[in-house]
């Protein structure tokens, strides 16, 4: 949330969605993290839902527009 306040405060436009599908062919960049399987507790079934959620594909990868920017902080892990 601090991220998203000091852009805000600093006038620029964001988005945040859910759905990567959805907006990947409007996105300058994409920041990808890893689903962090410690921050799940016992909750092994919601991770696993989570899981594989997120990736950046060959489908993902099509849709991007030819300037578009992957951002990733790693480590890899099953994105």
């Amino acid at each position: 949330d601090d991220i998203k306040n000091y852009l805000t405060s600093k006038g620029v436009e964001w988005e945040e969605s859910a759905d990567l599908m959805e907006v990947a062919s409007k996105c300058d960049v994409v920041y990808q993290t890893r689903i962090q399987r410690e921050r799940f507790g016992d909750r092994l079934d919601l991770y696993d839902k989570a899981r594989g959620k997120y990736t950046v594909d060959k489908k993902v990868m099509g849709v991007l527009q030819k300037h578009s920017v992957i951002m990733h902080p790693l480590p890899r892990l099953d994105e």
